[in-house]
């Protein structure tokens, strides 16, 4: 008679964090954009999830979302973690923002995003989810570059950082872009990290800062 309260959410997060006009709100929606999803189950209830490699991200979801839930480690999976958090408003702010949420990869709509501080920390979220910085070489500077199974999310994204004076370059045959021009990169890095908050996976805002100092130091 007990099963019927497994699906009950014992965790709590503070539903007024859950605010469009909240840059840091965004982060969490980036880092959705990039590496969520939505599981239903087979109660009804619909779970928000995420699978990383890096905990860092997912502490500073819990952060901005003032969330009571762990954080799991499975160590047979590789070490992984995972974060899921059930809340009807969340989910819901997902939907509005987004339609599709259960089989988003292909279909990911570009969010229509209020100001630029919300910008920044959505491509935040969504780079430490799925871009990278890789090194040119002997060039000693980064490209910044991701993939992404939706054309109309990357046809978008480039037409946002054209209006930010930055080129991006779309491989549509294996749905890959890039940025690739040390100053196309500086500007990227500079929009990235304009909302002055620590969120966001160390190691990639590390690989960034030092980009913009050889661009700076090489010129």
């Amino acid at each position: 008679g007990l099963t019927r309260f497994r699906d009950r959410n014992l965790y709590c997060l503070d539903e007024s964090r859950i605010d469009v006009l909240n840059p840091e709100y965004w982060y969490f929606v980036g880092f959705f954009a990039a590496d969520g999803n939505v599981h239903l189950t087979n109660s009804g209830s619909e779970i928000i999830q995420f699978t990383q490699k890096d905990k860092e991200p997912l502490e500073d979801i819990k952060a901005i979302l003032n969330y009571s839930g762990d954080i799991k480690k499975y160590a047979k999976s590789g070490g992984v973690y995972f974060l899921g958090i059930t809340n009807k408003k969340l989910v819901q702010s997902l939907k509005d923002i987004f339609g599709e949420v259960y089989n988003k990869t292909p279909t990911l709509k570009f969010p229509n995003i209020p100001n630029i501080d919300c910008l920044s920390m959505f491509l935040r979220g969504f780079w430490d989810g799925d871009g990278c910085f890789t090194t040119s070489g002997k060039y000693r500077h980064y490209i910044a570059e991701a993939y992404c199974e939706s054309m109309e999310f990357i046809s978008k994204l480039s037409e946002v950082l054209m209006e930010n004076d930055i080129k991006m370059n779309i491989y549509a045959d294996n749905k890959h872009f890039s940025i690739n021009s040390k100053e196309d990169v500086s500007k990227f890095v500079d929009l990235l990290y304009r909302y002055d908050v620590p969120y966001g996976l160390p190691r990639k805002r590390a690989l960034a800062m030092l980009h913009n100092y050889y661009t700076t130091h090489n010129r």
